[in-house]
């Protein structure tokens, strides 16, 4: 990853050596991060792009360097070279998930849960990444309390270092028995929705 960044830092720098920079444009840092995925920058699909660049959370054409590192530390185990490929998918089929729903604060993912509680009734259940600490952030229903309430379960990294998120989470759906929403206008509230509206892509995770 550090040479992914270093290469690209390079490049945008060109001859203005001893500058110090902690972004880089997105056209020069995506050539250096897809080669270092043993994957063609020029034959990349579209939707794989977009997915990336929301994972990493890409402003316009600039990517900040403090975003690369908490994508990094959010999706890894990071992979690359013959694993890049098989790391860019785990990370695309996180981002379809119905349960997912990226960086989200609090109070605005306690209005999203009641409505996926509404409709599941039973274990309903929802994943949000937290702007205060940016680690995943699970959502379920505490029915112990008068009235229930909205328990909120920071994950950190280090449970799913091994395995990647996606694995650890869709364990822990089956243990739990969560469920969430898979259909309906409550699904337009995922930001990543729109990616995959259009889109007939087949990913799959082996548990």
């Amino acid at each position: 990853a550090t040479a992914i960044w270093d290469a690209a830092v390079q490049e945008a720098k060109g001859n203005e050596k001893g500058k110090t920079i902690s972004s880089v444009p997105w056209t020069i840092f995506s050539k250096h991060f897809w080669q270092a995925m043993n994957m063609n920058p020029e034959t990349v699909p579209p939707l794989t792009i977009q997915c990336i660049k929301a994972a990493i959370s890409v402003t316009g054409d600039i990517l900040e360097f403090t975003s690369f590192s908490a994508f990094l530390k959010l999706f890894g185990p990071f992979r690359t070279g013959s694993d890049g490929p098989a790391f860019i998918q785990s990370v695309i089929l996180l981002l379809k998930q119905p349960w997912f729903y990226g960086p989200m604060e609090r109070d605005p993912s306690e209005c999203i849960f009641n409505l996926i509680a509404q409709a599941v009734k039973k274990n309903p259940f929802m994943v949000r990444v937290s702007t205060k600490n940016g680690k995943f952030c699970l959502l379920t229903l505490n029915t112990h309390t008068v009235p229930q309430s909205i328990e909120h379960t920071l994950i950190d990294h280090v449970v799913y270092r091994g395995e990647g998120f996606l694995v650890y989470m869709l364990r822990q759906i089956r243990k739990k028995k969560l469920h969430c929403i898979t259909s309906g206008p409550e699904l337009l509230n995922r930001p990543y929705e729109t990616l995959f509206m259009n889109s007939n892509t087949n990913l799959s995770v082996v548990l």
